[in-house]
């Protein structure tokens, strides 16, 4: 089983900053719960204005938290 977030914020998106910050979060979850998390960083800009695949299959299918 795996969980995949995508993970959405405003302004200029470094997205191996955001890995950096968040990794031992997301490690430790991970082995806690026994599930493997990954996470994709976005700028609000793309989220809003893109349609590619992946993107159209997260509106279809995603849940927002």
């Amino acid at each position: 089983s795996d969980i995949d977030i995508l993970v959405v914020l405003k302004g200029e998106v470094n997205a191996g900053e955001e890995i950096d910050k968040t990794i031992p979060i997301i490690a430790r979850l991970s082995l806690e719960k026994d599930v493997v998390i990954s996470c994709i960083f976005m700028d609000e800009d793309r989220f809003i204005n893109r349609n590619g695949s992946l993107l159209r299959n997260i509106r279809k299918e995603g849940i927002t938290l």
